[in-house]
């Protein structure tokens, strides 16, 4: 995947070719005393693109044979010189093959910071770009002062001229975050949309871009796409509840209803903001996998947190009459089943008791309306009923 791995940004671009590229022999020393976050950061880069220049020069066989060395004891000067070369070699070679990396990136643009005061106006960065057209500093210093203003018309040439430069590399505070956010002022969707592909194909890492993607798919409807994006966030960060809450809706639109489950049972571990909602789905989805046992186990939990959840007591009776007609048709010449226990509470109102035992496993005495009017609010007593019910539906999992 040519998203995996690091780009060369900018300033590691000024790193590999000033006087900050550390030697391979000299690469340990390199994350023990580093003298910014920076430059430990650039040690991991640096690291990176050593196992990538072995690969290239010696073969994949090379470096395995390298690493078993290391697990055998030996030393790792010694293992590079078993299978590439003397360190002082590499430390030549190295330099080389990373200074090439650099000078291959944006070619065209002009990467001089001579010229540019430390703290222009827009006058002086406008004429300094004038002047420099292709100066990738003055591009990108002149467009974020005009997105700064809410200039986003201005910003956009100076951003189309970097992209021409093939100076983005996606990372993040790329310019061509700016470039999507100005498509995205300027209301162009189509052009704001492929550049924002393109940063998630520049970038393994890329969360607001996926992020924008998925709203837009979501609005236009496009569920195979927000179930792709859902799962590139998922394996970017799995702990955060966006990408499951995205598939879990998506997979519900195309009728997945084994990779909804997987969603929703992932989300109803996350502390919830509405615990009811997602015990509700939990409990239709597993309605479509025949599983009515476990349906009625959330349906329950989903009343629990929400006594008068009406779409919740509808599933209920809904689960109760199928189980009624199931166990009608299986035992012809069984007693009826005897009346559901009404009570009344202090108020006057009359309430069904659903911790009456139910005939079997699968049966379970729902709660009932309100008859004199369609709207009025249910009043089963379900949150009373939940401690007695647990003991038939707490062995039922999730």
């Amino acid at each position: 995947n040519p998203a995996w791995g690091e780009s060369i940004p900018p300033l590691y671009r000024e790193m590999m070719l000033g006087d900050e590229l550390t030697p391979v022999s000299g690469l340990s020393g390199a994350f023990l005393t580093p003298p910014t976050p920076i430059h430990l950061q650039f040690a991991y880069f640096e690291s990176s693109l050593v196992v990538e220049y072995l690969i290239e020069q010696y073969g994949m066989n090379a470096v395995l044979n390298i690493l078993d060395d290391l697990a055998d004891g030996l030393g790792i000067e010694d293992a590079l010189a078993r299978h590439a070369g003397t360190s002082e070699r590499l430390d030549v070679e190295f330099a080389e093959y990373a200074r090439r990396l650099a000078n291959e990136f944006g070619p065209k643009a002009d990467w001089s910071r001579e010229g540019i005061s430390e703290n222009p106006t827009t006058e002086q960065l406008a004429a300094w770009v004038k002047q420099n057209p292709n100066s990738y500093w003055g591009l990108r210093q002149l467009a974020a002062v005009r997105i700064g203003e809410g200039e986003y018309a201005e910003a956009l040439p100076l951003l189309e001229t970097l992209d021409e430069l093939e100076a983005f590399t996606g990372e993040r505070g790329d310019p061509v975050m700016m470039l999507a956010r100005c498509y995205r002022e300027l209301n162009d969707t189509p052009q704001e949309i492929e550049t924002l592909q393109r940063m998630i194909g520049m970038s393994s890492d890329s969360l607001p871009a996926l992020r924008r993607l998925m709203e837009l798919a979501t609005a236009n409807e496009q569920w195979d796409q927000v179930a792709t994006y859902a799962e590139q966030i998922n394996a970017i960060n799995p702990l955060i509840p966006e990408g499951h809450t995205a598939m879990a809706t998506a997979a519900e639109q195309l009728e997945q209803p084994e990779k909804t489950l997987a969603a929703l049972k992932v989300l109803n571990r996350m502390d919830p903001i509405d615990p009811a909602e997602i015990d509700f789905r939990l409990a239709k989805v597993l309605i479509n996998l025949d599983n009515r046992r476990a349906a009625k186990h959330h349906v329950l939990r989903a009343l629990e947190q929400a006594p008068r959840y009406r779409d919740a007591h509808r599933l209920l009776l809904t689960l109760q009459a199928d189980a009624t007609a199931e166990t009608n048709s299986t035992e012809p010449t069984s007693s009826a089943t005897s009346e559901p226990e009404e009570t009344s509470e202090p108020g006057g109102d009359t309430t069904l008791n659903i911790n009456s035992e139910p005939q079997n496993d699968e049966e379970a005495t729902p709660a009932t309306q309100p008859s004199s009017s369609e709207d009025a609010e249910p009043t089963s007593d379900v949150g009373n009923s939940q401690a007695e019910t647990t003991d038939g539906s707490e062995e039922l999992g999730e």
